[in-house]
């Protein structure tokens, strides 16, 4: 991801003035280098690349306001492709890492199960109702062991009264590959990270699942920001074309 971020951030220096860009491209350039190397990875990558966009947005405005030059219509409409195509990346890319960390918690339980060989007796307890708005809207992990045949055995959630049962393609998926990790959704309202893996000779599956409501929800909030962001984007370039056709007038 770091390298791609790069790549769009050097797409990006073209929208600033050609002398501003000559004179400052290569420091900016290393400044963003740097600042990539000190970050994480996944979504400390992420934020880094909004950073760098909302810099290069704010900057290439800064720069043209200053310049005695009209403005080119032709700046303009890049300005706008070029943002659009970053926010969606950046949209894209967040919806992506919020996914997978939602698939953490329950690869981390079936790894361990599969690993230890527990049986089906530590899923003793009341088991919780996935349909219901408490673990839905929670993050509270389920795990249900299932045989060979995908037959659920035993668990400690349920849908509906009984034993969540994924559809068949999963397990045949999980026959040949040995994991798997997908969205499952049994029904309007429902959506489910799932996490399996087959257990060894033939031994059946074991499978663990989280809501995805919260993880929706941060999602969508995200993309709202965005949004706004796009629409401030759009009304600056307007301005910028409205300046450009004063001064050519």
């Amino acid at each position: 991801m770091k390298a791609l971020i790069l790549r769009m951030y050097g797409v990006g220096l073209r929208l600033y003035p050609e002398p501003f860009r000559v004179r400052y491209g290569a420091q900016m350039m290393e400044a963003a280098r740097l600042w990539l190397a000190e970050s994480g990875s996944g979504a400390s990558d992420l934020r880094v690349g909004v950073g760098l966009a909302w810099d290069t947005l704010r900057g290439s405005l800064r720069e043209h306001a200053r310049d005695v030059e009209p403005v080119a219509p032709g700046f303009v409409l890049m300005f706008v492709i070029f943002f659009t195509v970053v926010e969606l990346a950046v949209s894209m890319g967040h919806q992506q890492v919020v996914r997978r960390d939602a698939n953490r918690r329950p690869a981390e339980i079936v790894a361990r199960f599969a690993e230890r060989g527990a049986s089906p007796q530590v899923l003793k307890g009341a088991p919780m109702e996935i349909a219901s708005s408490g673990w839905l809207g929670g993050s509270r992990t389920f795990m249900v062991i299932y045989d060979a045949q995908g037959r659920p055995v035993a668990g400690n959630a349920t849908l509906h009264g009984a034993l969540p049962q994924p559809p068949s393609g999963v397990f045949g998926f999980l026959r040949s590959h040995g994991e798997d990790r997908v969205t499952w959704a049994p029904e309007p309202g429902i959506r489910v990270a799932l996490v399996g893996r087959a257990l060894g000779d033939g031994g059946g599956f074991v499978i663990a699942g989280q809501s995805l409501e919260r993880p929706d929800a941060r999602t969508a909030r995200f993309n709202e920001v965005m949004r706004w962001v796009w629409i401030f984007m759009l009304a600056a370039s307007a301005l910028i074309g409205w300046r450009a056709r004063s001064v050519r007038a």
